[in-house]
């Protein structure tokens, strides 16, 4: 037998607080297989924060070859 996968990570694209969060929260717990959906605050912050950073980078060069496209 393979590798199993024991949960995934979901990183949101900035920081929101947890009131805003709850519809995203429902949402994924809803999907097939998931047993639960928990906020991450502070534990496994040095990974949220280089996707996130990471992500952004990407929008950015994105928009640019955008505009080059346009222009």
């Amino acid at each position: 037998m393979g590798v199993r996968l024991k949960g995934l990570v979901v990183t949101l694209e900035a920081d929101m607080h947890p009131d805003d969060v709850a519809p995203l929260l429902a949402a994924i717990g809803q999907l097939r297989g998931v047993a639960s959906v928990d906020t991450v605050a502070d534990d496994i912050s040095d990974v949220i924060n280089r996707r996130m950073v990471a992500h952004g980078i990407k929008a950015r060069i994105w928009a640019a070859l955008q505009d080059e496209a346009k222009g």
